[in-house]
């Protein structure tokens, strides 16, 4: 079977910050911070009035060195949400080197989270995982169970991409354990990648399970990136115990949808897993189709 190259699950960079993260309760500290979140919120909106925007947030940091943070942060954000990974990467150093080694700062934790989004989306696989062990570090450190499994599903998203599925298993069965039995918004795209990692590891009456958990989820939150990869870890299933026409049928599911929502990652694996299970089952017309638009 042909392997796809670059497993690229959702991986969650915790874009709320908390304004209170420095323990300042003073009204202008919350003012100023919602504020410098507002204008890049508004940024991610209308990309080309950034420049404005920043102008403006930059203003209301200058002699507040408990709002860098802040502004380093969510302007990194709106790099990376704009595909400028470069500016995102070095704007991430910049709001890091204004912390002491050592420090424990709770918005650390998305600095981190989304130094490794930006790695991984760079294919720098090993600086991804380092990054998310680190924001996971900080927040088992921090006892926030919530970002310990979110940090967890990343780094299994990232093992993903260098095919490591015992190390994403490992990962992905953490933070599906310590979100299952939440109403967390994210447990169904989470239970997905939990699911697609234990299939292939061949654990695959544990990974149906999941599949089918994922869905019933995705369809009680209307989660359709847990839609996404619930179908396709279903067709993956089916295709490894042989039910081709199953296989084929969810993994269509999860095409199509992912086409709708414009999901380059997930059209890629999926039309991969059709070629597959067209090969597999001996229509080759349809396998050089679905071959084709992968490498297209």
């Amino acid at each position: 079977m042909i392997s796809f190259k670059n497993w690229f699950f959702q991986c969650f960079i915790l874009l709320n910050t908390n304004v209170l993260a420095f323990g300042q309760g003073q009204h202008d500290f919350k003012e100023d911070s919602t504020a410098i979140i507002k204008l890049f919120d508004n940024a991610i909106a209308n990309p080309s009035k950034i420049d404005s925007l920043k102008t403006i947030a930059e203003s209301k940091i200058v002699g507040r060195e408990n709002l860098a943070p802040i502004y380093f942060y969510h302007l990194a954000k709106f790099y990376y949400l704009t595909q400028s990974l470069d500016k995102s990467a070095a704007t991430v150093q910049q709001g890091l080197d204004g912390f002491d080694v050592d420090a424990k700062d709770p918005i650390l934790i998305q600095f981190y989270s989304l130094k490794g989004a930006v790695l991984g989306y760079k294919n720098d696989n090993l600086g991804a995982i380092q990054a998310y062990k680190k924001a996971l570090e900080l927040a088992d450190n921090e006892g926030n169970l919530e970002r310990v499994a979110l940090m967890n599903n990343n780094i299994a998203n990232i093992f993903f991409s260098s095919r490591d599925y015992e190390s994403a298993y490992k990962h992905s069965s953490k933070a599906y354990d310590l979100l299952k039995n939440t109403d967390n918004p994210y447990l169904a795209s989470i239970t997905a990648v939990s699911a697609i990692s234990a299939i292939k590891v061949k654990r695959l009456k544990e990974g149906k399970f999941l599949a089918d958990e994922s869905i019933r989820l995705s369809e009680l939150t209307n989660d359709q990136l847990g839609f996404m990869i619930g179908y396709f870890s279903l067709g993956e299933y089916y295709l490894l115990t042989n039910q081709l026409d199953l296989a084929i049928e969810n993994i269509h599911k999860s095409l199509v949808l992912s086409e709708q929502y414009y999901q380059k990652p997930y059209i890629l694996i999926a039309k991969t897993s059709l070629l597959n299970a067209y090969v597999a089952q001996g229509d080759f017309t349809n396998a050089i189709k679905y071959g084709e638009e992968a490498l297209a």
